[in-house]
């Protein structure tokens, strides 16, 4: 004879040698009793490392560039060229106000015949 259980369904099958029908019983699984009290707390856990602060950003108007440096000197991060492409030309503006009129000019030399 060969006993089974399955945890999940609670079923337990009976298979005998003889060839005769297995048992199939149905769940013997008991209810479920009820939850214990909660735990004490645990202890504290250890201080993670420090991680690495952000000291110095720079961007450089030049060339676009944006370098990020860190607290621990290390590994420096720099951007490729950031700037966008140059936009379209503005729409021309109106006409400005006419201007005062100028100081007048020395007296010229006259035309003799």
């Amino acid at each position: 004879m060969c006993v089974s259980y399955d945890n999940n369904s609670g079923f337990l099958t009976l298979n005998y040698t003889n060839e005769s029908p297995p048992f199939v019983s149905t769940s013997i699984k008991g209810t479920n009793g009820t939850n214990g009290a909660t735990g004490a707390t645990g202890a504290t856990g250890a201080t993670g490392a420090i991680g690495r602060g952000l000291t110095t950003p720079f961007y450089n108007v030049s060339n676009g560039i944006l370098t990020l440096n860190f607290s621990d000197s290390l590994n420096p991060f720099s951007t490729t060229d950031i700037r966008g492409g140059v936009g379209a030309t503005g729409a021309t503006g109106s006409t400005g106000a006419t201007g005062s009129i100028g100081a007048t000019g020395s007296t010229g030399r006259g035309l003799t015949t």
